[in-house]
């Protein structure tokens, strides 16, 4: 407990000027109300069939940094490579999209921009496209028919950007409504391509058919989690514990779904018994002796029978 109390006395001693005293680990995020609170963020990999492939506890206030992590903690759980990723926008990342396309994964993950056509922002960048007829120059071409040159290149936030400058904005009639500057800069990352690549996939009929699976599995089970067995919140302290308490609480959600699968088959099993021999019951029929998977799993079959 001392250790404890000198830890935070100097965490209030440095640049931070709040310090958790009942979860060191948690961090305050913002919830799916719209509340600020102590959260954790949980992630969990799935195939369509809802089993859990993947489950981990980050406290990343964001999920960007987490499909590198999910995609490869699935891949070593199942020993199976994977081939399609599905995610929500809280995926997307230029980071993300290199990575897909490095590793030969099929994405399926939408930017925040995406269907969006800026109608309302006539010289948004959206607007500015690159001039395909004359590439060698490197050059865009703006929505009043003006070209920006390839100026320079800039670097932010681990992110590499081609800038573009207006070369004919003095005497353009609409440059008040464009730019407040002397010319029109335009900023574009140099993975763009991949950006258009994934909206392309996604805006298809294909694509939209694909990404439709996303919502059942991996919503349903959150939602089984959290409304049918009332994990609304963890009862322990600190990311290891919690990360085990989490991992609890998928395995017990995949062990339920598997005994699920199974009892459908010995349900099954028992009604083409009693069809095949409809004078023997089921529960002395002479074969279950002889048979241990059958001893085994008779006491399930008489369970169902009697609920």
């Amino acid at each position: 407990m001392q250790n404890k109390v000198v830890d935070v006395e100097q965490s209030l001693s440095s640049e931070d000027e709040k310090a958790n005293l009942t979860d060191r680990d948690a961090c305050f995020q913002k919830g799916k109300k719209g509340n600020f609170d102590l959260f954790y963020n949980v992630q969990v990999g799935c195939n369509e069939q809802q089993v859990i492939l993947h489950a981990s506890v980050c406290k990343d206030a964001n999920d960007r940094q987490q499909l590198q992590p999910g995609i490869e903690g699935v891949e070593k759980n199942t020993k199976q490579k994977v081939e399609k990723a599905i995610a929500d926008a809280g995926y997307s990342s230029f980071n993300n999209m290199e990575y897909l396309k490095k590793n030969g994964i099929e994405g399926f993950i939408p930017d925040q921009d995406l269907g969006k056509k800026f109608k309302d922002q006539p010289y948004h960048k959206f607007h500015f496209k690159e001039d395909k007829e004359d590439k060698e120059n490197d050059e865009l071409i703006c929505p009043a028919g003006k070209r920006l040159k390839y100026h320079r290149e800039s670097k932010e936030n681990k992110n590499t950007f081609k800038v573009y400058k207006g070369i004919s904005c003095d005497n353009c009639p609409v440059k008040s409504l464009c730019t407040k500057a002397k010319a029109r800069t335009v900023r574009i990352e140099v993975r763009e391509p991949l950006q258009e690549e994934m909206r392309e996939r996604l805006e298809s009929d294909e694509g939209k058919m694909i990404y439709k699976k996303r919502f059942h599995p991996v919503e349903s089970i959150f939602g089984h989690l959290k409304f049918n067995l009332g994990y609304y919140h963890f009862l322990l302290r600190g990311l290891d514990k919690v990360n085990a308490e989490f991992y609890l609480m998928c395995l017990t959600y995949n062990l339920a779904k598997l005994f699920k699968k199974t009892a459908i088959l010995i349900r099954f099993t028992a009604i083409s018994s009693l069809m095949m021999h409809p004078i023997v019951k089921l529960y002395c029929y002479p074969s279950l002796s002889k048979n241990f998977l059958y001893v085994i799993l008779l006491p399930f079959v008489m369970l169902l029978h009697i609920v």
